[in-house]
This record gives C-alpha cells, sequence and structure tokens, in this order.
C-alpha cells in the first residue's frame, strides 16, 4: 500500500492577514534574538549570504543595516512584499528572491547560507528537506557555511497541547494589537507537529479581525539531521545549542547546525 507524501509548505499560510500580523508579532525594528549570532557567522564567513526564509524582514534588515551583503529568498508573495516596503522606507537596495527552498537555483553561491528562525522544519517531506540540504550546498561557495536553525519543546513532547497565548505584539502607527495562541497534537514516531494558530488583531480593546491556520513542522534528533547535512556533502558538520558556539545539551531547546562545503 502506497503512502501519501506529506505536501510541500503551504505559500497561503503567509498571506493576506497572516502576512501583516506576522510583521507586527516580529517587527524588525528592535534587535533580534539571533542577530548576533548570524551577524557573526557572517562577518566570520567574509562574503555574500543568503537568507533562506527571510519573511517581512525580521533579520535581513537587522542585517543590512549593520553594512552586510545579504539577500533574501522566501516562498511567500506577500511577505517579500513587506520586506521590500519596509527595505525602501529605509534606503535599502535589497535584493530578494521568491522561490521555493527545496528547489532554487539562483545561478551564483554565497559565502554563507543560512535558514533561520527554525523555517526548514516546515518542509514535513524527508525528501523535500534533504533536497533542500542540497540545494542550500549547490548554493555553498567551497569553504563557506550553510547553517539551519530548529526547535524542538524536549519537556513538553506529550501527545497533545492545549490552546495557550504563545505570543503579542502592538504598532504604535496603526494602534493595533495582535495575540497569537496556538494548540497542538504531536507524533512523536513520526517526529511531526500539527500547530493550530489564531491570530487575534484588536483596537481599542475591541476585536477587528481573526484568522486561522493549521501547519505541521517536522523535529529533530541531533545524530540524525548531522547525517542528513553530510549526505548532502557537508563536513565538518557542529550542533550549537541555542545563539550560542556551545554544543547542544538537553537544556537547547533550539539548535544552530552548521556544515562547511568543501574547497
Amino acid at each position: 500500500m502506497s503512502v501519501a507524501r506529506p505536501a510541500l509548505p503551504r505559500e497561503d499560510f503567509y498571506t493576506d492577514q497572516v502576512a501583516d500580523v506576522y510583521d507586527i508579532l516580529f517587527p524588525p525594528d528592535g534587535p533580534q534574538v539571533d542577530e548576533e549570532f548570524f551577524a557573526r557567522r557572517l562577518a566570520h564567513n567574509r562574503g555574500p549570504a543568503l537568507e533562506i526564509g527571510v519573511g517581512t524582514g525580521r533579520l535581513l534588515l537587522r542585517l543590512l543595516a549593520r553594512g552586510l551583503d545579504v539577500e533574501g529568498l522566501d516562498l511567500a508573495q506577500d511577505m517579500l512584499r513587506i520586506c521590500r516596503e519596509r527595505a525602501h522606507a529605509k534606503g535599502f537596495s535589497a535584493v530578494l528572491h521568491h522561490a521555493s527552498m527545496v528547489d532554487f537555483d539562483l545561478g551564483r553561491s554565497f559565502a554563507t547560507v543560512f535558514v533561520p528562525f527554525f523555517s526548514f522544519q516546515v518542509l514535513t517531506s524527508r525528501a523535500d528537506a534533504q533536497a533542500c540540504l542540497g540545494s542550500l550546498f549547490r548554493h555553498t561557495r567551497p569553504g563557506g557555511e550553510t547553517i539551519i536553525t530548529t526547535w524542538t519543546h524536549w519537556e513538553d513532547l506529550g501527545p497533545e497541547r492545549p490552546w495557550k497565548l504563545i505570543r503579542d505584539g502592538s504598532c504604535p502607527r496603526t494602534g493595533l494589537f495582535v495575540t497569537s495562541s496556538a494548540a497542538s497534537r504531536i507524533d512523536r514516531t513520526e517526529q511531526l507537529q500539527t500547530n493550530w494558530f489564531r491570530y487575534d488583531t484588536w483596537r481599542e480593546g475591541k476585536l477587528v479581525d481573526s484568522v486561522s491556520r493549521v501547519e505541521t513542522i517536522r523535529f529533530y534528533h541531533k545524530h540524525e539531521i548531522v547525517m542528513m547535512f553530510e549526505r548532502a556533502g557537508f563536513v565538518d558538520v557542529r550542533v550549537w545549542g541555542d545563539e550560542s558556539e556551545d554544543e547542544a545539551t538537553d537544556a537547547h531547546a533550539s539548535w544552530s547546525v552548521l556544515g562547511r562545503r568543501p574547497g
């Protein structure tokens, strides 16, 4: 009996209201939790960089403001539109590409290719995840570095998680306040987590909009992700905890996985 192949990430998840809400929840106007880490890696690798899953510019615009040479790629047109508008307002000439991270081809390579904020995990098909690493490898210069981040609530891996508030944010310009809530169901055998998201938008204490979306992500174990990197051709693969350069341990909910292209 054949097993249905999980679908590619839905382009329509980050469209319309969700793109606008995302920009409020993760504005690029203030420091980002992973900014210093990626700024160090880009400076260490000395060359142009490509951010995969650039979104509305949460991290890209902060790195451009530091004078770093970074381009962005995303599948969601509405996210790229907001990123482009924000970059223009700040006087940046941002280079943005509309493509899937699985099989993109930009015709050039970079000193650093990175997938921050756990975007790699939206590839629920193992074949797509491996193909993505192949694309990242092809776009990494010989001697260059590819980095992805992964995130798992190891202490919270029960089969279900009830609804709870995830985060909130506000936009002083529009007076909007946004809340993000989610419930989850986890398949520990298949390493899949399905999240039901609800985004509520408020103005002056009144609910003005609400939108719901569903997304499934895959979580990884350490040696599994290392073998996937090595299968793609990377060497010197390291797994660091959080946004640090410390070896990953059980104390870390998120990892930074780094691999170098030989040459």
